[in-house]
């Protein structure tokens, strides 16, 4: 291939990006009838639409119960991989440790991180932290692509984040059981 301009350039490389699934690109359009001079300088350009998390964290604690059934639990999703650990407090024949991690492909799996990624937008900018006592706390935490990151810890039963945990349970291959952190009223 034999580059004429820079747009050649640009065009290759969001094809490239876009093949790979880490860019959305689509056609610019005007907010409105007023003169831009940005956007009619560089109205040629395409609008390129980022990944908006690189990783999201979804923790679990089992709240007040005994020593014996206590546990921690992780979910770690990220565009291109899923993984989990179960981590009990106090390791018995029916309370094991586990973990276990895939790398699904196809553009299925990355369009329900999309979505996830959305939902866990939406409870990071939760106002109102309700608070119940004796549950286990579950965390969300997120990286962005330029590396900052932001969690919040909740005191909340899973059935509030339910419409994210059921994207993140489609997530899960169906050979593993749907982790801790992720169960909901729904599963029981």
């Amino acid at each position: 291939m034999e580059w004429q301009d820079g747009r050649d350039v640009i065009e290759a490389m969001l094809d490239y990006l876009e093949d790979r699934g880490l860019v959305t690109v689509y056609d610019q359009e005007p907010d409105d009838d007023s003169e831009d001079p940005f956007f009619e300088e560089y109205k040629h350009l395409p609008v390129v639409s980022m990944p908006t998390m690189s990783r999201i964290v979804i923790k679990g604690e089992s709240g007040f119960c005994s020593v014996d059934e206590a546990f921690t639990d992780m979910v770690v999703i990220t565009p291109d991989w899923i993984s989990y650990k179960y981590k009990p407090r106090k390791i018995s024949e029916h309370n094991l440790p586990m973990s276990w991690a895939y790398q699904p492909s196809g553009l299925g799996y990355r369009a329900l991180f999309d979505e996830a990624a959305e939902k866990v937008t939406g409870i990071l900018e939760l106002d109102d932290e309700e608070f119940v006592a004796d549950i286990g706390s579950t965390t969300f935490a997120v990286t962005y692509p330029n590396g900052t990151k932001k969690h919040r810890v909740f005191c909340l039963p899973g059935d509030d984040f339910a419409e994210c945990f059921a994207l993140v349970k489609k997530m899960v291959p169906s050979e593993e059981a749907i982790p801790r952190v992720l169960i909901t009223s729904d599963d029981e």
